[in-house]
């Protein structure tokens, strides 16, 4: 999980290691591993407490997974739950998926996720993005793809409206 200052912010890539159990992090900007941050309820990269922490006999949260069909499409979670949204990139455009808008105190953004190569050609892959209901409400969400070398926007959007009772 993400709070809202530090979902703005862009993520180095690398891998960094977790304060709470001192496993790898997606970033070494991050703070904690996915892991712990979904346990303790924490912000991956700050570590301020974004929600209450799992109960100790829940290890995993209900989730949703969209993917680049479901595009102007609807997601239907309750609070809690999270939705993973799996998109194809091309590395050597320089351009990867990221937030562009949402309401943020319905959905917290958890992870900007890795980017995974396809084995048959690494520039080719994908990267799935997670969120998590906070609140009940309707929201759309919206993503975009931006430059890593300059940070200028690209032209692929994506978005979702997500519904949660």
């Amino acid at each position: 999980m993400l709070c809202t200052t530090c979902a703005g912010y862009r993520i180095r890539s690398g891998r960094g290691q977790c304060q709470g159990c001192a496993n790898n992090t997606n970033s070494p900007s991050y703070r904690y591993c996915d892991q712990c941050s979904l346990i303790k309820g924490l912000c991956l990269s700050c570590g301020v407490q974004l929600g209450p922490p799992l109960a100790p006999n829940q290890k995993t949260r209900r989730m949703v997974k969209k993917s680049d069909p479901d595009n102007g499409g609807r997601a239907y979670l309750g609070v809690g739950e999270d939705l993973h949204i799996t998109l194809d990139e091309d590395q050597s455009t320089g351009l990867y998926w990221t937030g562009k808008s949402w309401n943020q105190a319905l959905v917290l953004w958890v992870d900007g996720g890795v980017f995974v190569p396809d084995p048959s050609n690494n520039q080719f892959g994908a990267r799935t993005l997670i969120f998590r209901a906070n609140r009940k409400g309707r929201t759309k969400l919206e993503l975009r793809q931006v430059n890593q070398w300059n940070g200028a926007a690209g032209s692929q959007s994506w978005s979702i409206t997500i519904m949660i009772k």
